[in-house]
């Protein structure tokens, strides 16, 4: 279609490209010569190729309930000049997204909280449930633990403190793990480089229970003792 070099053209400089996180610097300077080279090679080289795209529309509700997208196309690998021993390649795949659930919220029934955090944030929660927590600590009491190619390379606390409390975290070994402490909300509150020191004060902000977790990316023992 000789109108397409400058579709894709028009494509590659819109402003929106830009908001994708994408380098447009070079796109500006692409002209419909170029892009039209591009394309008649890439005809070349492709033998064959099939595309389709097919949408599931409710009758009664006019929503969109499923949508599948698929691809397939033929490439001749011996115009690339390279013996790469294959004389083509066939590349094959297939999208499918069932969307009912999305469809059943409505902006009227979803209320937005008065106190939110930004999204970036989620990096600094610890996500899971109780069944994580493999012992409740107490102030004097020492816990030994060990990491294998087997384990999960994390060991997860808790203990309870009250605002205002001090602490400190003794964390002995003769690799270095890390030490992560999370405050009642499940957020990062603290976190502990052994190569910097063994033992870390602590001073709680607020009441409730903390959770501690000591992680490590080799095989290592360590002791951990939580003092007043």
């Amino acid at each position: 279609d000789p109108e397409l070099p400058g579709i894709v053209l028009r494509l590659l400089q819109n402003p929106a490209m830009a908001a994708l996180d994408m380098d447009t610097e070079d796109m500006e300077n692409l002209n419909e010569t170029q892009v039209q080279f591009v394309l008649m090679t890439a005809n070349l080289l492709i033998k064959q190729a099939d595309y389709s795209y097919e949408q599931w529309i409710g009758a009664d509700d006019q929503y969109m309930h499923k949508m599948v997208m698929t691809v397939a196309a033929d490439i001749d690998l011996s115009l690339l000049g390279e013996n790469t021993g294959m004389e083509s390649v066939v590349i094959d795949g297939a999208f499918s997204v069932e969307i009912d659930q999305i469809n059943t919220a409505t902006m009227d029934a979803i209320s937005v909280p008065t106190e939110y955090l930004p999204l970036d944030d989620t990096d600094n929660f610890l996500f899971g449930d109780v069944g994580m927590i493999e012992d409740e600590l107490q102030l004097g009491q020492t816990f030994s633990g060990s990491f294998t190619d087997e384990d999960d390379e994390q060991d997860i606390f808790s203990i309870t403190l009250t605002a205002g409390q001090p602490v400190v975290f003794d964390l002995q070994s003769e690799d270095y793990p890390y030490l992560y402490l999370y405050g009642p909300d499940g957020f990062l509150v603290e976190e502990f480089d052994l190569y910097e020191s063994d033992t870390h004060p602590f001073t709680a902000e607020q009441d409730g229970v903390y959770i501690v977790k000591v992680q490590a990316y080799w095989d290592l023992v360590y002791d951990l003792t939580v003092r007043p």
